[in-house]
């Protein structure tokens, strides 16, 4: 131990101690409901391997990808880049953000494929296909499904986004398709709910179930439905590319049954959320609460709704 009655430089420390040993301040609060947007490049691997100044045209991609979303959603924030493909995160602050979400995202989304079709070297070779999906995150509390990891970086919070809700948006984007856009179908139920009789245009017209499909480590292997968005679900031979169908068996199964295998999320014929039977069906078909996590999601919308509007608030919503 050390002697502080001779050692001025030690009565002056011990003096100061109280002064430096401030409490640490607590976490910012991040809970909430968010939103996450993926965008990935179709027919990249092929198209690095023919083109030599490759890199420059997907820093050019990324670049008006992050534009565009700026436009549609000003509150966004890139999350990261995995290989050819850019994930963006958005806090909710207002329900009618969600609602507009798919169609804005799909707006970006042709927007980017329209950019790329300006290059002559690009168009017809690279496209690009997106996914939409939602999670309640917490980061506050110790017993959570979602969590939020926040990494310091000098002034700035990096937040980092972990959980089974997180894992399904990566899942499900195995089924897009260039030009389609994915929605996560706990989001989709969210939106066909949050549908009003005074919308003119409703947006689960523009939603159909496409498939069932069991996915990884989701819903301990019970069929999940993939849901697709598009402006005009009217069947036509022209709806897909010719020689989708021999790589996409979604694809295929439209182009068998003409559109009949399509599912109204509103009507399904196997009451996925049929009005009635819409909390037995989660009930009984879903694990891992998400029956709670819908609950959670809507009152956390309802109590964010009566806060006070955020300086910062997306200006379109």
């Amino acid at each position: 131990m050390v002697e502080t009655d001779d050692n001025p430089v030690e009565k002056v420390r011990e003096s100061l101690k109280d002064a430096y040993e401030y409490p640490s301040p607590p976490p910012p609060d991040y809970d909430g409901t968010y939103l996450f947007f993926s965008f990935d490049l179709v027919n990249s691997t092929s198209f690095k391997n023919k083109n030599k100044k490759w890199d420059e045209i997907f820093d050019d991609f990324f670049r008006f990808c992050k534009e565009k979303m700026r436009q549609e959603f000003p509150l966004a924030v890139p999350w990261k880049m995995i290989g050819d493909e850019i994930l963006f995160y958005l806090r909710v602050i207002k329900g009618n953000v969600l609602y507009k979400a798919p169609e804005r995202t799909f707006k970006v989304l042709i927007g980017c494929i329209d950019f790329l079709n300006t290059k002559p070297e690009i168009k017809g070779f690279l496209s690009v296909k997106a996914t939409l999906w939602s999670a309640v995150m917490r980061n506050s509390a110790t017993d959570v499904t979602n969590r939020i990891i926040i990494e310091r970086d000098f002034d700035n919070d990096i937040l980092e986004f972990l959980g089974p809700d997180i894992d399904i948006g990566f899942r499900i984007s195995e089924y897009a398709l260039k030009a389609i856009l994915v929605i996560e179908a706990k989001l989709a139920c969210l939106l066909t709910k949050l549908e009003t009789e005074t919308d003119k245009e409703h947006i689960s017209t523009h939603m159909r179930i496409v498939s069932y499909e069991q996915l990884k480590g989701v819903w301990d292997g019970r069929y999940y439905p993939i849901v697709w968005y598009r402006d005009d679900w009217t069947y036509s031979n022209t709806m897909f590319i010719y020689d989708e169908r021999f790589n996409s068996k979604i694809v295929h199964q439209i182009q068998e049954t003409k559109g009949e295998c399509l599912d109204d999320l509103k009507h399904s014929k196997y009451k996925f959320i049929n009005k009635e039977n819409y909390k037995k069906i989660m009930q009984d078909s879903v694990v891992d609460g998400f029956e709670k996590r819908i609950l959670d999601t809507y009152a956390l919308l309802e109590r964010q709704s009566q806060e006070p509007v955020n300086t910062q608030e997306d200006p379109r919503s």
